[in-house]
């Protein structure tokens, strides 16, 4: 991963250098991601902070980590609650959806603004990979036990608990 990193550095720097000419010319070079992988510089947009990540070995914060965090905050109870707290299942409100789907596209840097259409499809996704299962009651999910455990362990080192 390091040799990807130098790479990119090298080929950024190569840009920076003919700017001129290419921006002239209209025209821009390719740049090498990883092999014989090559797209536009004009969209290859990677901000530090990506980068980092990236090689840092870090995740993303994942929806139903945000979802946690929001359940576990007191102001957000007009948004999000526990239904049943003991077995991972919570409800969203239905007059404050959209406010808990804008913050998240916030959270996650997003240009446009996340619906909780968009939001629902992530959740759907989820049920499919076995994290959060949809309740029959409307607008009510569950943290699988394996998801839910992981959560309150990741909770408790960071309280310190």
């Amino acid at each position: 991963m390091n040799g990807i990193m130098v790479e990119y550095q090298e080929q950024m720097r190569r840009m920076n250098n003919n700017s001129l000419s290419s921006s002239r010319h209209g025209s821009v070079s390719p740049v090498t991601v990883s092999g014989d992988q090559c797209i536009d510089a004009k969209y290859y947009f990677v901000t530090k902070i990506h980068l980092q990540r990236c090689f840092s070995g870090k995740r993303k914060e994942r929806l139903f980590q945000f979802l946690y965090e929001m359940l576990q905050t007191p102001d957000m109870r007009s948004c999000i609650w526990w239904v049943q707290s003991n077995n991972g299942t919570f409800q969203f409100s239905s007059q404050n959806k959209e406010k808990l789907a804008e913050m998240w596209g916030r959270r996650k840097g997003n240009r446009k603004t996340m619906t909780y259409q968009k939001m629902a499809r992530a959740l759907r996704n989820y049920s499919r990979t076995g994290e959060i299962c949809k309740v029959k009651r409307k607008l009510t999910y569950q943290f699988t036990e394996r998801t839910l455990r992981g959560l309150q362990n990741n909770s408790q080192r960071f309280m310190g608990s």
